[in-house]
């Protein structure tokens, strides 16, 4: 070869079939890839949830693990305050009647006396004094007839609030 002549590498010319090979090698393996990505990331909600179904969430009990709930989901859910009013007296002779003697939690009760407030028959009056009884044995907050109305006192004093899930019957 003479001087100054460089022979260049032959590099053979992909024609149309061989570059639609490469391509759909490339997207294959981009495929592969991608699936293994899907199968090993951690699930995500393809929507996210509402405020309430996130509130419902974090008050939930017994779900299984990587349970996401959505709405229309049945769920047990233990609150972080309720509220009983003037029926309280039958919820305490039940109380009583299984042989309950403590209160798990008795912050997260509140009882509100609001419903019968104009009666003062003696019976009613004789109804209330033991709610209120079983309330200061039982150490759970008590707001009395006169106080208000018991749904506008837990939001008055503190136990309703964005964010928590207080039940009120």
């Amino acid at each position: 070869m003479p001087r100054g002549l460089h022979q260049a590498p032959i590099i053979p010319k992909l024609g149309f079939a061989q570059t639609s090979m490469n391509r759909l090698r490339t997207r294959r393996q981009q495929f592969a890839a991608f699936r293994f990505l899907a199968t090993t990331a951690t699930p995500r909600p393809a929507v996210p949830q509402t405020v309430i179904e996130k509130v419902v969430q974090k008050y939930a009990v017994g779900l299984p693990a990587g349970k996401v709930v959505r709405a229309g989901d049945y769920v047990m859910i233990r609150p972080e305050h309720v509220m009983t009013h003037d029926n309280t007296g039958p919820v305490i002779s039940k109380f009583k009647s299984v042989g309950a003697t403590k209160i798990a939690n008795p912050r997260q009760l509140v009882f509100t006396l609001d419903h019968d407030v104009q009666n003062k028959s003696e019976k009613n009056l004789a109804k209330y004094l033991r709610i209120e009884q079983f309330a200061r044995e039982h150490n759970v907050d008590f707001y009395p007839a006169g106080r208000g109305i018991g749904h506008q006192v837990l939001i008055e004093e503190g136990y309703a609030f964005p964010y928590t899930l207080t039940v009120a019957e």
